[in-house]
Formats: structure tokens, sequence, C-alpha cells
């Protein structure tokens, strides 16, 4: 049964219809939330939260766009939110190449856990630019559906992502900032 059909039966009262959907995005939306995240539990939370929010709010769904991509906005934007809350994550380190990014995220996950090499790269950015690289370089989103996503200008999305290839280049040209996160006095500007 496709997205549509279920959705229909959703609003016409039957509960357990959601489930199906449930069932059918729960381990893509876990596994992206880990790599968002770094975590398996924060990432379940998160899940659960939206699949909760996206059911409360089915009614307000247009059928015409896709449900996985409002259920990951949803998720992605909660994500955000807690994050920014966090004190652990006011800081990142400046880092990483994205080819580097590219070379993890087309190597298989494990379930829901991000490879450890792909933790380490993502912590190294802000949250702006983590949700842009998840969205368009792991999950394959266009600018304009992760400005969506993201709610925000395709400039911003733009922006984050020239930042996080600076970045990520920036670190690659330095091996000793890669391994600890901080440069060494020959290589302070």
């Amino acid at each position: 049964m496709d997205d549509q059909a279920v959705i229909l039966r959703c609003r016409q009262g039957d509960r357990a219809a959601y489930e199906l959907l449930v069932e059918k995005y729960q381990s893509p939306l876990v596994a992206l939330l880990g790599r968002m995240f770094g975590n398996r539990d924060d990432a379940r939370d998160v899940a659960q939260e939206a699949f909760i929010q996206a059911y409360l709010k089915l009614e307000q769904f247009d059928p015409q766009k896709s449900f996985k991509s409002w259920l990951f906005t949803i998720a992605v934007r909660r994500s955000i939110d807690l994050l920014r809350r966090r004190t652990s994550f006011r800081r990142f380190i400046s880092g990483l190449h994205l080819s580097v990014v590219e070379a993890a995220a087309a190597a298989p996950v494990p379930d829901t856990e991000a490879s450890p090499l792909c933790r380490a790269l993502l912590s190294r950015v802000s949250t702006g630019e983590r949700a842009v690289l998840l969205l368009k370089v792991m999950e394959g989103y266009s600018t304009e559906e992760t400005a969506a996503a993201l709610n925000c200008s395709e400039t911003t999305v733009r922006v984050h992502l020239l930042n996080a290839r600076r970045k990520l280049r920036r670190v690659l040209d330095s091996p000793h900032e890669a391994i600890t996160g901080r440069r060494t006095s020959q290589e302070v500007p």
C-alpha cells in the first residue's frame, strides 16, 4: 500500500494504519538522526517525537508532496532545535574535508549507528552545516528541498555548504588538526 492510501486511512480514523508508515520510515529516519546526533538514543527519541508530531498534524500534510520528505523535515527541524539548546554543541571545531564526508556517506552505515569516521567528521562542523551536509550529501536532497526542510533560503544552504567545504579542506591540509582538532603553532595564520 502506498503512503497516500495509508494517510487517507489515517485521516478516516484508522489509527492502526499509521503503524505502516512508522514501520516503513523508522529505520531510515533513525539512521539520519543517528548521524545528526552521533548516538542512537537521541536519534530514537527525536524520531519518536517526529512520528507523533506528524500524526497529530496529518490533516495539514499536502498529499501531493512526499510523506518521507515531510516527516524528515519535521525530524531535522526538531533535531536542530535540540542541538542548539545543548551546551555541548555550542562550539564545533573547524574541520575536515567534504570528499571524506562523501566517501563516508557512500559507504553503508551499519544499522542506525554512523561510522566513527562519519561521526568525527560531522562533529567538526556547525549545526546548520551538519544539517545541510546530511540532507544534501547523505540524503540527496536538492538545494531547494534542503532549504524547505531547514526553513531557510537556498542562499543560506549554499553558504553553509561552502563554509563546511572550507573547514573540511583546511583540516585536510593540516594532519595535526584533523587528529586533535587544534592547529599547531606553525599553522596558526
